[in-house]
């Protein structure tokens, strides 16, 4: 993992090294809101209790990897960037544009480009990343709606490249209203028909493939409102398939944003997650896809007022991460992964295929999937006497990642303006490197805060107010 950290530093452009220091300078700010009398540091308390021990899916957290992404990257070293993310997946090629992608060609159908993403493409990043492509089938195009044969095709085609053919996704958002879409599945009932035609045709082909089919967990109109229902009807035994998909973009429309709307917005990750978990029990108990998630808010707001400021500031890195990070605690999700790798506005991790830098919310994703690489519990980190936001939550996030055999590493985001102590002991062992990155949450940033770099002392660790802090195993382990 350090090769991987490095390069990340390495690409930031020489400015931003010029302003590290200032960027990592502790901000204080008043949040009238959080339920705090004045700055204090929480000093001798007993070390830091955890939660129960919770199975983490294998290859739980990934990024997608998309055709309109990609294409402005297309002649940068794109399997270098994603490496440094650390995915253990990568979701392949949309997006929306999988539901128009001609694999032969290596083009959307709906917006033909001279740039191609091809099969080929995919089979280098995972050679650089070793992360498990999710296959987003096209199931629009010609007659694949009932003739999976061109799909199997391609996925066979990826198999001989060496790709594993784990995961495969039955179309992108099919209940939505994109060109053509509604014309081709009125309603789930038609979709369920597609399913099982696929879920047959590739357990056939992949023994031990995994697929999923798409629901929608927040409907606007009547289409969507009756799509769940209906294809869960229509699946069932041999046609039904292993799990079902989601996707996600939480947050607040809050225009102007200050720091008197943090405690609302940051309150809003764990009503988000509730929401979510709610989502995910009305889908009968299979196993879930997060397959798109990131901070937006809104989607009406989003597409008739445009972004909300918070999009552009800090503020959205220590949201993306806590959100992130918390993901292991809904029941019933078995992958998740952030949109996007590249581009796609603020929501891509990576941006200027010129000079490529990592943005705040590329760096989020980047520190939870690394912590959790290879993880195979998750645990609560329950950190006591923080100031707690409106809705009684704690205002630090914390999570711990194990796997066998190994000491695990964790992640803290500390959503509060007061800077938090943690003693040495437990969890938190002496000798322990971390990375920490703080800033002021209304400021816009472009380009992720480069990391402090430190040891866990005999003391313990610090917190400082709006801060995301990685924690890694004692220096006498590799640390990978």
């Amino acid at each position: 993992m350090m090769g991987q950290r490095v390069l990340v530093a390495c690409v930031l452009s020489a400015s931003l090294l010029a302003g590290c220091t200032s960027s990592l300078r502790t901000h204080k700010l008043a949040s009238p809101h959080l339920h705090h009398h004045r700055a204090r540091r929480y000093v001798g308390l007993p070390v830091p209790p955890t939660g129960p021990h919770v199975p983490l899916p294998p290859n739980f957290y990934g990024v997608n990897f998309d055709l309109a992404g990609f294409m402005p990257f297309a002649r940068s070293d794109t399997g270098a960037l994603l490496a440094a993310l650390e995915p253990s997946t990568i979701r392949w090629p949309g997006g929306t544009e999988a539901d128009f992608y001609d694999w032969h060609n290596g083009l959307d159908t709906q917006k033909p480009t001279k740039v191609t993403f091809t099969l080929q493409d995919l089979a280098a990043a995972y050679r650089a990343t070793g992360a498990i492509p999710i296959f987003d089938l096209n199931v629009l195009a010609s007659d694949n709606a009932t003739n999976p044969s061109d799909q199997i095709a391609m996925l066979k085609a990826a198999q001989q490249l060496g790709l594993p053919i784990d995961y495969v996704e039955i179309g992108n958002e099919l209940y939505s209203n994109a060109p053509g879409v509604p014309q081709a599945f009125p309603d789930g009932s038609s979709y369920a028909r597609t399913v099982s035609i696929y879920v047959r045709a590739l357990r056939r082909a992949f023994p031990g493939v995994k697929i999923a089919a798409d629901t929608i967990p927040f409907p606007e109109d009547k289409r969507e409102m009756s799509w769940d229902a209906q294809l869960l009807a229509g699946l069932n035994g041999t046609n039904a398939p292993d799990a079902f998909i989601v996707h996600f973009y939480p947050g607040l429309y809050q225009n102007p944003f200050h720091s008197s709307d943090l405690a609302a917005l940051f309150e809003n990750i764990y009503n988000s997650l509730t929401e979510l978990s709610q989502a995910v029990q009305h889908l009968g108990g299979k196993p879930v896809w997060l397959t798109e998630y990131n901070m937006r808010g809104p989607y009406q707001i989003f597409r008739k007022m445009g972004v909300s400021p918070a999009e552009h500031d800090y503020a959205h890195e220590l949201y993306l991460a806590a959100f992130a990070a918390m993901l292991p605690r809904v029941r019933g999700l078995a992958l998740v992964d952030c949109w996007t790798a590249f581009a796609d506005g603020f929501y891509g991790a990576w941006q200027d295929p010129t000079s490529p830098f990592l943005t705040p919310a590329g760096q989020a994703i980047e520190m939870v999937d690394s912590v959790a690489k290879e993880a195979t519990m998750a645990q609560t980190i329950l950190v006591p006497g923080v100031p707690e936001l409106p809705n009684g939550e704690p205002g630090v996030v914390g999570e711990r990642f194990m796997g066998t055999g190994k000491s695990g590493a964790a992640i803290l985001v500390n959503l509060t303006s007061e800077t938090v102590s943690l003693p040495a002991g437990g969890w938190l062992v002496f000798g322990s490197r971390y990375e920490q990155v703080t800033g002021d949450p209304t400021v816009a940033k472009l380009a992720a805060p480069i990391p402090a770099i430190g040891i866990v002392g005999e003391a313990g660790l610090s917190l400082p107010p709006y801060s995301l802090t990685i924690i890694g195993r004692a220096l006498a382990s590799p640390w990978e």
